[in-house]
């Protein structure tokens, strides 16, 4: 039977998570293939999302702020804006000490804890019981005092006063000036002097207020997006020193939402695993928290061959396909495949050509095909010849996404100077010496580049090059990214350029 749905008919997916979540059939689309939802649901410990950018960190928290709304819960989003904004508003332009990062982080996420209760006070209220109702209103009177513009009752503190002293006197003298009295009178008046108090002088009181009122509601915040707080996370060791106590500071107050509380509350951070990663040096504590309270996002366990629905990535692409069409749903993803895949491009499957011009996200996968959806929106298959076409537009999204992913550690001039020399080598492999020579050559294209060795460092970690060697007679890559990737570039070997930058960096 010919299929009569065109690929403008199906949907991929979007590169933006929280745009993607603005569908209105996005819990539909969801994909849980992997149970990543239920293990962030069911299991308390489990706080931190982490993944490389565009692994789906965004999605599974849209999904799960959702799915808490409809079951009742209160959920918020919380991202770095809002945590400048809460700095500024409480101190201005002053950095925050390093002695009092772990209070200001706690009041902010006690602050947001108020406002979304205060926001939802009706709701709160209804969720008392009678007797406890009179009680809740007034925790909430109270805390919406203590947040209010931070100005009323328990913000303010007396900072100083002075007594004025003034005499007054007064005569009374009868008509007939028989009788006169003459009185003096003391008046006293004080005046004071009040100053707002500190941010971490109300965490206590906010603290067992919101605590209270927790034992009847169920609510989560999730912050986002927190490395908008600072532009380079390598030279900024208070901003790594804020990370490790957020996770902290986020992990003890979970702790007492567990205690307190008997329903899902829950704080969530969302975290690129490379941020958590250059942590680890910092901290001697920081590691136990994480290991336990994880949940990795990783698509690249299986990177070629076997069935494309038994690998999970490719799975979540045509479980969404399946989902976005009514036509389509009764379909297993095995039929899915068949009716709009290839089995083979350039003489490989199709999972390990897409796999090998990608670094397994399924940010990568989505603008690929989306790229190929855009030019052949008619079409009913995505052709072989569609793949080639969307190359050279493709391999230009994924060198911008990887440039993006490594500007929170190095200056632009470092990493355009080089992507830039990866052209003027102008080979698919090279070696450490190779790569120097054209540095020498050519200064000025890729000033400030000066080490060989600093080039390698950057384009391998940020998985733009890989090691390259025969062993036994066989190819073997290796590049960080991968599951069996190695930490460190071996400089002793050659090194080849990642398939999905050779059509935008490579001329041949």
């Amino acid at each position: 039977m010919e299929n009569l749905i065109t690929l403008d008919d199906i949907f991929i997916g979007k590169a933006d998570g929280l745009a993607e979540a603005k569908r209105s059939d996005f819990t539909t689309l969801f994909y849980n293939g992997n149970k990543n939802y239920n293990l962030l649901k069911e299991d308390k410990s489990k706080f931190i999302i982490s993944g490389r950018k565009g692994t789906g960190k965004t999605i599974l928290a849209k999904y799960y702020e959702k799915e808490m709304v409809k079951e009742g819960s209160l959920v918020k989003f919380v991202n770095g804006n809002d945590l400048l904004f809460r700095h500024v508003k409480e101190l201005g332009t002053e950095n925050i000490s390093d002695k009092c990062i772990a209070s200001f982080i706690k009041y902010t996420i006690l602050f947001e804890m108020s406002t979304l209760i205060i926001d939802n006070k009706k709701e709160v209220i209804k969720k008392s019981n009678l007797l406890q109702r009179i009680r809740t209103k007034k925790r909430i009177r109270k805390l919406a005092e203590l947040i209010s513009e931070r100005r009323y009752e328990g913000n303010f503190s007396l900072e100083s006063f002075s007594k004025e002293m003034k005499e007054k006197s007064e005569a009374n003298i009868s008509a007939r000036n028989k009788k006169s009295m003459v009185g003096a009178e003391r008046e006293q008046t004080r005046k004071e002097n009040y100053s707002k108090n500190s941010y971490f002088a109300v965490v206590d009181n906010m603290e067992n207020i919101v605590m209270e009122l927790m034992k009847d509601v169920s609510l989560a915040l999730i912050f986002d997006d927190i490395d908008e707080y600072t532009e380079k996370i390598s030279e900024d060791k208070k901003f790594q020193l804020f990370l490790i106590k957020i996770i902290e500071i986020i992990y003890e107050v979970n702790e007492d939402l567990c205690n307190y509380t008997s329903g899902d509350s829950k704080i969530i951070l969302l975290i690129r695993s490379d941020i958590i990663d250059s942590l680890q040096t910092n901290s001697s504590n920081i590691n136990k928290i994480i290991i336990d309270s994880q949940i990795l996002l990783n698509w690249i366990g299986k990177m070629d061959g076997g069935k494309p629905e038994n690998n999970p990535l490719f799975d979540l692409i045509l479980t969404k396909i399946k989902n976005s069409n009514e036509k389509l749903r009764e379909k297993t993803t095995s039929e899915i495949f068949e009716m709009f895949f290839p089995k083979k491009i350039d003489g490989i499957s199709t999972v390990s050509y897409i796999f090998r011009r990608s670094h397994g996200r399924p940010r990568d996968v989505v603008n690929l095909l989306n790229i190929i959806k855009k030019e052949n929106g008619g079409a009913t298959f995505f052709k072989e010849q569609f793949f080639k076409s969307a190359e050279k537009e493709y391999s230009r999204c994924f060198k911008d996404d990887l440039k993006n992913e490594v500007s929170l550690y190095y200056d632009s001039n470092i990493i355009n100077s080089s992507f830039r020399l990866i052209t003027l080598i102008g080979n698919i492999t090279f070696s450490l010496s190779e790569a120097q020579q054209v540095i020498n050559d050519c200064k000025d294209d890729v000033t400030p580049l000066t080490d060989a060795k600093e080039f390698i460092n950057i384009m391998y970690d940020v998985g733009a090059i890989g090691n390259y060697r025969i062993v036994h007679g066989k190819r073997r890559y290796t590049f960080k990214y991968r599951e069996d990737g190695a930490d460190i570039p071996d400089y002793r070997y050659l090194f080849t350029v990642h398939q999905g930058l050779r059509k935008s960096l490579l001329r041949k």
